[in-house]
């Protein structure tokens, strides 16, 4: 469990592939956090099971609290099957999520249980038919990303729930930016270049890294 950066607010810890943020017992992120910092820990916000990278969590229920009132933005680095043809823009959907099935889907009009759905993406390269690609959340909703990438026929490489080939899935949360102590904080998580697909991109990640 890599700790990334602590105050006596936060913990902003690099969460591994496979690990929940929901506080769920002795595996659970808050759990991890809490053995290698000593100390409590109450997630601000969630990342989905299959994605790694930075999360941020508060020293106490009421620092969580007050971390999400004060509003944080997250941006990720994933790489796609296939690219789109606009190689930068805003995705905005109208997003279903399915509790029974944990899965997510496109709708076409407002309905019960409806939320829209907006990011904004650049394709920063692509090389050999997948594409590397950052986003920054305007709302975050359950499977956002990969859904709306999917439902545009360029699904995240791993993905197996929304139509991905390949192992794990290639989705990172790499820079948190929020406030603690009347500062403005930003941390970045540095994806697994050394593994296959991130290594096609090695480069390209540890540039996108370095820039803050």
């Amino acid at each position: 469990m890599d700790i990334l950066y602590r105050d006596k607010n936060c913990i902003v810890a690099q969460k591994d592939i496979g690990v929940v943020c929901e506080d769920t017992g002795a595996n659970s992120l808050p759990a991890l956090v809490r053995e290698a910092c000593g100390g409590e820990a109450y997630p601000v916000h969630r990342i989905d099971k299959v994605a790694g990278g930075a999360v941020l969590l508060g020293s106490s229920s009421a620092n969580a609290e007050k971390l999400r009132s004060l509003g944080f933005d997250k941006e990720y680095l994933f790489i796609t099957v296939g690219s789109l043809p606009e190689k930068s823009g805003v995705l905005s959907d109208y997003m279903f999520h399915d509790t029974h099935k944990n899965k997510s889907y496109v709708v076409k009009r407002m309905r019960r249980g409806v939320r829209e759905a907006s990011l904004e993406y650049t394709v920063l390269s692509e090389k050999d038919g997948y594409a590397l690609v950052k986003a920054k959340m305007i709302t975050g909703r359950t499977h956002q990303i990969r859904l709306q990438f999917s439902s545009r026929k360029t699904p995240l490489y791993g993905d197996k729930r929304y139509g991905g080939a390949g192992d794990k899935t290639a989705l990172w949360s790499y820079k948190l930016k929020f406030s603690s102590g009347g500062k403005e904080r930003t941390v970045i998580s540095v994806p697994p270049v050394s593994q296959y697909p991130w290594s096609l991109f090695e480069e390209e990640v540890k540039s996108q890294c370095t820039t803050l």
